[in-house]
Order: structure tokens, then sequence, then C-alpha cells
């Protein structure tokens, strides 16, 4: 964070301070349960809890100062603002806008922070650059993420998430970025969205930002929303895309894509930075779109074809995202981190690569509205012919196992698959599994489980 002073802050939240103004704070905190000495204690409500209730044991803590939503019995100065969460979100907003850093966003339903990744490595190449951490891409993590910004950061790269109308509207408006990117546009939030129209609007208010703003778009010209894109804002926007599949018109597009022994690929790179040829280092034939996301956004900031081609090679999968481990004669591919139809559909075609018997495991998808069950029933079809076995737990899973047919088999409970695949294991010699599910699901926990019985040796 860059040093601020307390008057400096509660002007731009237009907050009622009490105390010194120039009390100067570098570092916010809105966790009570983290260190607080020295920081802006930010005072969130949520539906179980309010920091209100232990603000003096906050303020004993040592925090510098707290931002509160009325009048508290404390020493340490005090903001007072109508709305902490909204504060939360100009205090980043500020920070964002006292630094000198590039900042870039994107968002899409899914690859979004593959993306993120791949342009955080090529900007590294660069300078100093920070990044959203983890799952901090919503109202409140993407505040938190622009706090991350110092005096220092030369560049920012901030992931924008959204499971419903009005969000990336809110958010990209706090992250102020100089160039965004949609990866794509897919079933997932429906429940939240409506339609698949609805994540199409929603996604787009990235670039509506972008059109007020003189900013600079990127857009998947293999999406079937491409030539929406292209007629709502390619006449008044700087709007650069990308393709996997090599479309002609497609200003960073893949050539001559070659599948490696360990289920990554290399392609040519032909964009106007250049031709080169990119070796990427995590699997999946997607993971070539997410590459070129990252490569064509990163160059409305600066980045040189040799600071793309350096960036990428040095990216590495991640637990929980096509993270793929070697056990013996079993590959355990942990995908369980989150689910929508287009990131299962992409997960079973990374699965699809590998040898031996293929076995998927699959959780519920969360969040699809009235079309989830034949959602799942989709994905089970979409395996037929790719993979082996396609096991389900989950209420609506099932619809995908049973799609699947006489090799797609239901269980009751995380127990009870774990068993099956424990006796599979042991009788197949050549395997590999991959994992994935909603985060509600945890099904990590079948990871965890698999990774124990053939990292000790029982498989």
């Amino acid at each position: 964070m860059i040093p601020l002073k307390l008057k400096l802050i509660a002007d731009f939240l237009e907050g009622e301070l009490t105390g010194s103004p120039d009390e100067v704070v570098e570092r916010v905190e809105t966790d009570s349960r983290k260190d607080v000495r020295g920081a802006l204690f930010i005072a969130l409500k949520g539906e179980r809890f309010d920091a209100h209730s232990f603000i003096s044991d906050i303020a004993e803590s040592g925090a510098k100062a707290v931002v509160v939503d009325h009048r508290c019995d404390v020493s340490v100065p005090q903001i007072i603002v109508g709305d902490t969460a909204k504060a939360l979100g100009l205090v980043g907003k500020l920070n964002r806008r006292m630094s000198q850093a590039k900042v870039v966003s994107m968002t899409g339903t899914c690859g979004k922070t593959s993306v993120k990744e791949m342009t955080t490595a090529i900007l590294k190449t660069m300078g100093s650059t920070v990044a959203t951490q983890g799952n901090f891409n919503n109202a409140v993590g993407v505040p938190l993420s622009l706090l991350q910004i110092s005096k220092d950061t030369e560049y920012a790269v901030i992931e924008l998430g959204a499971n419903h109308p009005g969000e990336i509207n809110y958010i990209v408006n706090l992250a102020e970025p100089d160039a965004v990117a949609i990866n794509n546009v897919g079933s997932a939030h429906l429940e939240g969205f409506g339609s698949l129209d609805g994540v199409y609007r929603a996604k787009s208010e990235i670039l509506d930002y972008a059109l007020g703003h003189g900013g600079r778009g990127v857009v998947n010209a293999d999406n079937e929303y491409y030539s929406k894109w292209s007629a709502e804002y390619g006449n008044r926007l700087k709007l650069v895309s990308f393709s996997a599949e090599g479309k002609s018109d497609a200003d960073f597009r893949a050539e001559k894509v070659t599948l490696q022994q360990n289920g990554c690929f290399s392609f040519e790179l032909n964009s106007p930075l250049g031709k080169a040829e990119i070796n990427l280092g995590v699997p999946g034939r997607h993971n070539v779109a997410n590459a070129l996301c990252a490569a064509a956004l990163s160059s409305f900031v600066g980045a040189k074809l040799e600071n793309v081609v350096k960036g990428l090679s040095s990216v590495a999968p991640c637990k929980g995202r096509l993270f793929v481990e070697k056990y013996g004669s079993v590959t355990l591919i942990d995908d369980a981190y989150n689910a929508s139809v287009n990131a299962v559909k992409a997960s079973i075609d990374t699965l699809s690569l590998f040898p031996g018997k293929k076995i998927f495991v699959f959780g519920d998808m969360g969040e699809l509205g009235e079309g989830a069950k034949s959602l799942h029933s989709s994905v089970g079809e979409y395996a037929l012919g790719k993979i082996d076995y396609f096991l389900t737990v989950g209420d609506l899973a099932k619809e995908a196992s049973a799609s699947f047919g006489n090799k797609g088999i239901h269980f009751n409970s995380k127990d009870e698959l774990q068993n099956f695949i424990n006796d599979f294991l042991k009788s197949n010699s050549s395997s590999t599994v991959a994992v994935k599910g909603a985060h509600f699901m945890h099904m990590e926990k079948i990871v965890d489980y698999i990774r124990a019985l053939c990292g000790g040796s029982k498989c």
C-alpha cells in the first residue's frame, strides 16, 4: 500500500474524521483475527458477523485508526461512513489512483485465473508486478488486491469475477484498468445472470468501462459472442482479438499447435508483436487460448515479443487447477478448485490426452438455475468416446454419469466413491484420474484421498 494520510482517506470517503488528520497509514486490515497493529481497520458487516462488535478490542490491539459506520467508544482516530464495505472499495480505488502503475483486468466464465497468472508472468519480465491473490476477485477481494499496490509497483493484474449483473461494473470502476480482457462467455452462474445472453451482458460491463475511459479491450474470436462484441464495440474501442483455432482475421492467433508428451501444448504465436514459438508448461489445449489472451492484454501495456515468450514459458500449474501429479503408474489431475460447464469440458479434454484408463471424478456444478440438470447431463454426453469411466457424487452430478452410459457410476457418498477408487487403482496398473467439481462440493477431499493412497504406494 502507498502511505496515505487519514485526512486524504476521509475526504475521499466523504466520511467524518475524528482524531489526528496527519496520521499516516501504510496498511489496511479487515480481518480481526490477523495482526492489526499499525493498520487502518475497516469494520465490515456480513450475514453472520459485524466487526463493530469487537472494535474496542481491535483498537486495544494496536490498530492505528478504524473505519466504522457509527461513532464508537475507542481512543484511536475514526473515519465514520455510511457503508464500510463501500469504504473498503474506495480506499482500494484511492490507493490505485495514487500509484503510477499500469493496471490490467480480465474476466470470463472460466480460465480468468490462468489468464491472470500468465499475464502476471509476462509483466514480471518487465518490472515490479502485483496480482490478485487466490480468489480475491469480488467486491471485497478487488479492493484488497488494489491495496497490494505500493509506490514501487509498475504493473498490477486484477482479476474480476461476478455472479450477478452490475458486479463487474462496480469492481472495474474500482480497479480503473488501462486495458481489459474477456477470456470467454459460457454457462456459469446462470442462477444470477438468468441466461447465456445475461452472462454476455454482465461480462461485457468490463468493455463498457473501457468505452467510457479511452481504454482498450481484448476478446475471444473463437467465442460465439465474438460477432456481437465486434458489432457493439469494434468501432468505438481499440478492440483486439485472439484465436486458439488460428482464425486468420484474429490479431493474436495460434498456428502449428502441437501436443507434447506431458499433456502441454506448443504453438506458433502470430501477432502484431511478431512470430515466436511458445512452449507452455501447463496442460490442456484450452491454455493455448489463455496464453493468447494474456499476450494480447500484456501488449496493451508495453509487452514485447520477448516478454511474452519468456513469461509464458515460466508459468507452472497450481494446485486445484489442472495440477498434474505422478505416482508410479497412476497420474492424478487435481482440477478440484471449482467448476463451470466450459471448465468441466476443458478438464475432460485434458484427461483424454493422458495414457492408461481415464477416470473422471465429478461433483455438482453450482448456480446453474433451471437448466442445471440438462447442463450436467450435457457434460456426461460430451465425455463419450473421450474417457473410460465417469464417476459422480452429488444430486446433480448423477445426471452426468447417467448420460455417459454403462461406465458412468454414481455414488451416494464420497466414502463409497473413495472405496471404488481404491479398488480400481489396485487392479488397474496404468490409470489417470481427474477430479472436478464446484467449490462447495469440496472435491479436494477426493484429491487428498488419492494423493495419500498413491503417495503411500497403495495404488
